[in-house]
């Protein structure tokens, strides 16, 4: 379900959008993915840390409190905005990834 307001999911043409607007391209695809790059390349340059682990975070610490991390962000209001609704597995697998890196 769309956010309240919006009458369809409208976030990867708003990010086609913007791509288009400071890197060009050829269609929308092509749009978020030079947008996507150009940030990627943004936080090469300025050596940004793409995961919790890389930022320090214990590993230990992280799994020790997953559980109520996704617990919270499940219950958080703002999920009422999201395309749909997440489930408890799907939040702790993000956050997964945000410790570990997508690949993991």
């Amino acid at each position: 379900m769309p956010a309240p307001g919006y009458s369809a999911y409208i976030a990867p043409a708003k990010y086609a959008q913007l791509g288009a607007l400071i890197f060009g391209g050829h269609d929308e695809e092509d749009n978020r993915a030079r947008l996507f790059a150009g940030v990627d390349g943004l936080l090469d340059s300025i050596d940004m840390p793409r995961t919790l682990r890389e930022c320090g975070v214990d590993e230990q610490e992280f799994l020790n409190e997953l559980p109520e991390l996704a617990m919270t962000a499940f219950e958080d209001l703002s999920n009422r905005t999201n395309p749909r609704m997440p489930m408890v597995a799907e939040i702790t697998e993000l956050l997964r990834a945000g410790y570990y890196g997508s690949g993991s």
